[in-house]
């Protein structure tokens, strides 16, 4: 394993290196696909090779989010696009509640987002309220009261 942490830290500083030429926006670029491309589905073939998680599992995961990805992106790409002729911090104002509300209304159309958000809504809830116990984060429906 230590190995492959070396092949991949030697084989990111190349993608930066190849970003370089494009500016900021092409190391982040060359970061972003390289991790996509290389880094994630090498980690998976290393954690999937022993231990319970196959790599299906790892995939399934990954993939049932890809249609809220795409809208995120898609819509706060088309809202840059729209207010080009602005600064970069209003494209960024602008941008920002466009990708979230987007996000919201995919997230609320597909069942496994829905069920996910609703998931992590309750343990937020149980964590932030004054009862912080174990027992406060699971949820509670068909308990008697006291």
């Amino acid at each position: 394993m230590a190995q492959s942490q070396h092949c991949f830290s030697i084989l990111l500083i190349i993608s930066f290196a190849a970003g370089l030429p494009f500016g900021p926006t092409g190391v982040a670029l060359a970061f972003s696909i390289w991790s996509l491309v290389i880094v994630q589905p090498g980690l998976y073939y290393f954690v999937s090779r022993k231990g319970p998680v196959s790599m299906l599992d790892l995939w399934t995961v990954v993939l049932r989010y890809l249609p809220l990805w795409g809208a995120v992106c898609a819509s706060s790409y088309l809202a840059r696009m729209m207010v080009a002729d602005l600064s970069a911090l209003s494209q960024l104002l602008l941008g920002i509640p466009v990708g979230v509300m987007s996000g919201l209304v995919v997230g609320s159309l597909f069942a496994p987002i829905r069920h996910s958000a609703t998931e992590v809504t309750a343990a937020l809830r149980g964590f932030l309220s004054d009862d912080a116990t174990p027992s406060a984060v699971h949820h509670t429906r068909g308990a008697r009261a006291r």
